[in-house]
């Protein structure tokens, strides 16, 4: 099937019919673009392999058309019949074809010879007859299809055709109206031919095209080698494709060319409110300035390229506007945004984006003031504008180093968007212009996040340890403290981490400079611990309050080396929400995957699923590899816990596949192996999840997070000897940093491997209100020994404790072991409001419906929740009536009404994240 041919399962389905002979035939009818040359290919395809004769013509214009050239294409393969027609019909084929002299045939010959012809042929076998282009079919071959389709009787024969809209089809044919692709096919149809696309121009793609197959696959494949933000419509830069312009540009229609000049004009036209012919509004004030009126129009209106509604002048399609501001020549571009520049108002925003197009050659006025653009869409969130104006403001700037220092915002601005390779691009450039690194010290961040998104290389903490001396002291906190996630990432191979500490002491920055607090938090937790707790402690209560996401993304990471799993959590709910305000996708990743990966300590599985599974499909999209393999664990571990076993399998899979393409964080290996252990133990293969734990467990700052599943799987193997060092290694860190859970976790542990008068040290320890999935797991397992060691009355009342919270949870599978258990030890076994898969009757949403319910129950517009979330608004509307019809609601009140009042369990994940984004 053809990549044309995504998301058309209807049309092939009738198609289907057609060929099988249910339906007689079928008329296509849709714009230039939409498939319909597509779906007839894919027509002859499948009717060659059902035995059919397939016969194919298509129109040409009327004006280049000889009399039956249709009939010629069509009837060709089959003159090898004419000899078994009457005489008088042989004659008029044989003539017609050329093969012999004489006058031209009487047409009703021709009609009754045609007939013949087709019905002898489809005797043999059924005949397929396909008519492309039908509208622009000479009228002798019409008139005969339609004789020969009132007259077939009940030969095999069947027709297809296909035309462009407004069309009337071959008489007695069903139509069939083409619409556009929906947008889940549109963005299966961009992720397949162009997969390289960034993801913000993959939605702005998929927005202008309105679902045409055509536009979505051509315009994406050329725009993989372009680094434009689409969302700024810089069309200029843009290469169309010759198939794109010939469906959607002036090839078909020879214009005047005042009516062309009118057509740029109206292309190039920013404005949102509605022009009104005759009256003075901005783009006939423009038209004025070029001598052009509203006469000029004319012939683009009677050629169907615009149409003009309630006064606003509007192409037939977007793409159409691109393609013709996108072909035409650089002049031309200048003299329409000079008309605008010249009579917008003259202290607007738009007036500058237009003098800037209308300029050739540098002015550093216009780049100040393209820079103020870019610093106020920075400031609202709209990034990838942001981006646009700082490197505009770049190319208009007269001086190297100011250009170099807008082209460093520029790529950070594109980096955050989701545009990786032309933020890597802009680095580049930057640097090029630069005197050493020191000269644009706002590279650091974009350079670190390039790594990050690309895996290409960059300044290593090396390169900016030597560097330090020679960048402003404003900057120096940054460069440790990217050189200590440098070394974090990779596990600090070179042992540089001491080198990193000395220097940020070195530095002199106060205790509680957030930079300095994350740096030695990352690369000396011990050692510094008893002084950077309270401080964490006290800056992630007001996380939001930091003044930047990447800091607030540093800080969840300063907060889980020191072991504060809620002052973490805090920190990366926080970032979560301040990413989709300032539309910072990036950041948006780094923070939800590990937002995800903690909520599953608190047992908040239902939403840590669907943050796993949103930021996994995010991560795909912006080809963050590690981020995809860390969320799929993630979704991984919560399926597992839910007793989801084939969902868990998939996901480990796509985790695994994933982390093995990626150079991964130790945190990634670590939720890895997490999730395979996970799905070991709910199968009952301790061995396995011992065998895949063991390894991390070799590095102490992650073991903590494994030793519960650790030693758990080791006793059920009689192998506590496994976990001796790791235990109490994690013991130690439990001293150091305070942590009520590692405490717990490592008597249990040691109760488990035979200490068994820990149980109820271990439940002594604060923190089950905060953890109550590993305190539930706890008297799981004191439950199981008291009972094997027939104290059943005391077993009961940890096993009802237990099963209370993994009901509450879902973790349906340790349910059903705690029920179990308690049904050994005699206790009575309450229904827990279940279904037979454990699970609670409630309305499901899908991750992107419950996004987009929270961000409406919270008052935004769809415009809104899309520049948010990176979608269109259509794609916004449409998750958004899911979500009405599953929550049986029928407007925003109600839902307002529902995320504020009714945390119920349908709504949780809603509720919460409302919650976070406030």
């Amino acid at each position: 099937m053809h990549d044309e041919l995504v998301g058309r399962e209807a049309e092939l389905a009738v198609i289907d019919e057609v060929l099988n002979r249910t339906r007689p035939g079928l008329f296509f009818r849709g714009e230039s673009g939409i498939g319909k040359t597509a779906l007839l290919r894919e027509s002859t395809h499948r009717a060659g392999q059902q035995g059919y004769t397939v016969l194919w013509c298509r129109g040409v214009q009327h004006e280049q058309a000889l009399r039956y050239s249709g009939l010629h294409q069509a009837l060709h393969p089959l003159l090898s019949g004419t000899p078994e027609l009457p005489p008088s019909e042989r004659q008029a084929m044989e003539t017609l074809f050329g093969i012999s002299d004489g006058p031209s045939p009487c047409h009703s010959l021709v009609r009754r010879a045609a007939l013949g012809l087709l019905v002898r042929a489809a005797s043999r076998t059924p005949v397929l007859l396909v008519l492309d282009d039908f509208d622009a079919l000479d009228p002798d071959s019409v008139d005969v299809v339609e004789h020969v389709l009132e007259h077939r009787g009940e030969a095999p024969l069947v027709v297809l055709a296909a035309a462009g809209t407004g069309t009337a089809g071959p008489l007695g044919v069903a139509r069939w109206d083409l619409a556009g692709l929906s947008d889940a096919a549109a963005s299966a149809l961009v992720e397949a031919v162009a997969p390289r696309l960034a993801a913000v121009d993959r939605d702005v793609v998929r927005d202008l095209a309105q679902g045409n197959p055509l536009a979505l696959a051509e315009w994406s494949r050329n725009l993989m080698d372009h680094n434009v933000p689409l969302g700024t419509c810089r069309y200029d830069l843009i290469d169309f494709p010759v198939r794109l312009t010939q469906a959607f540009g002036v090839s078909r229609h020879k214009f005047p060319r005042r009516t062309s000049r009118l057509l740029l004009l109206v292309a190039a036209f920013d404005g949102d409110i509605a022009d009104l012919p005759g009256e003075e509004g901005e783009l006939w004030r423009a038209a004025a300035v070029l001598g052009l009126t509203r006469s000029d129009l004319c012939p683009a209106e009677q050629a169907g390229v615009v149409t003009v509604e309630r006064g606003e002048v509007l192409f037939c399609h977007p793409l159409t506007r691109a393609v013709h501001y996108g072909t035409a020549s650089p002049a031309a571009r200048v003299e329409v945004h000079r008309a605008f520049a010249d009579t917008l108002t003259p202290d607007s925003d738009r007036v500058v984006w237009h003098r800037a197009a209308a300029t050739e050659g540098r002015d550093d006025l216009l780049a100040a003031r393209l820079h103020a653009i870019g610093e106020k869409a920075r400031r609202s969130g709209t990034v990838a504008r942001a981006a646009t104006a700082y490197e505009w403001a770049a190319r208009l700037s007269t001086a190297s180093d100011a250009a170099a220092y807008r082209l460093g915002l520029a790529a950070d601005a594109a980096l955050r968007s989701g545009h990786r390779r032309l933020g890597a691009q802009l680095i580049s450039e930057a640097r090029s212009l630069a005197d050493g690194p020191a000269a644009v010290p706002d590279l650091i961040l974009p350079e670190y996040y390039a790594r990050l998104m690309n895996d290409v290389p960059g300044l290593s903490a090396d390169d900016l340890l030597d560097g330090l001396p020679e960048l402003p002291s404003t900057h120096r906190g940054l460069a440790t403290m990217i050189a200590a996630m440098d070394v974090y990432n990779s596990g600090d191979p070179g042992g540089k981490a001491e080198r990193i500490e000395g220097a940020t002491l070195r530095l002199g920055s106060a205790a509680d400079d957030p930079l300095r607090v994350i740096t030695l938090s990352v690369v000396a937790p011990q050692r510094h611990a008893r002084e950077l707790i309270p401080i964490v402690r006290r800056l992630s209560g007001p996380a939001a309050e930091l003044e930047s996401t990447y800091l607030m993304v540093g800080m969840g990471g300063a907060a889980e080396a020191l072991r504060l799993i809620p002052e973490a959590e805090r920190c990366y709910r926080a970032a979560v929400a301040a990413s989709v305000t300032d539309s910072s996708l990036l950041e948006r990743c780094m923070s939800m995957v590990r937002h995800a990966s903690l909520l599953t300590l608190t047992g908040a599985f239902a939403e840590a699923l669907a943050e796993a599974e949103d930021v996994h499909r995010l991560a795909v999209r912006l080809d963050l590899t590690e981020v995809a393999a860390s969320s799929a664990a993630t979704a991984a571990r919560v399926y597992a816990w839910q007793g989801n076993v084939p969902a868990a399998a998939e996901a480990l899979t796509r985790s695994t596949r994933l982390a093995h393409l990626a150079h991964p964080h130790p945190a990634t290996l670590t939720e890895v192996a997490s999730a395979r252990a996970a799905v070991a133990l709910v199968q009952g293969r301790p061995a396995d999840a011992v065998h895949a734990l063991l390894g991390v467990a070799e590095h102490r700052i992650w073991a903590g997070a494994t030793i519960g599943d650790l030693a758990e799987a080791a006793s059920k193997l009689d192998r506590g000897f496994a976990v001796v060092d790791t235990v109490k290694s994690v013991a130690e860190d439990a001293d150091v940093f305070a942590s009520d859970l590692l405490r717990h976790l490592t008597l249990r542990a040691r109760a488990l491997g035979g200490e068994s008068a820990l149980f109820d040290a271990a439940l002594a320890v604060p923190g089950e209100e905060r953890f109550p999935v590993e305190w539930a797991r706890t008297r799981l397992a004191y439950g199981e020994w008291l009972r094997r060691g027939r104290h059943k009355i005391r077993a009961r009342s940890h096993l009802a404790a237990a099963m209370a919270v993994f009901a509450r949870v879902e973790a349906v599978p340790w349910r059903d072991r705690a029920a179990a258990e308690m049904r050994a030890a005699g206790g009575a076994v309450e229904s827990s409001g279940m279904d037979s898969d454990g699970h609670p009757g409630r309305v499901v949403l899908t991750p992107q419906e419950r996004q987009v319910a929270r961000l409406a129950g919270g008052g935004l517009s769809n415009r809104d929740i899309a520049g948010r979330l990176a979608l269109s608004p259509r794609t916004v509307g449409t998750h958004l009536s899911n979500a009405y019809a599953k929550l049986g609601i029928r407007g925003r009140a109600e839902l307002a009404a529902l995320v504020r009042d009714r945390p119920e369990p349908e709504t949780t994940g809603v509720a919460a994240q409302t919650r976070s984004s406030r």
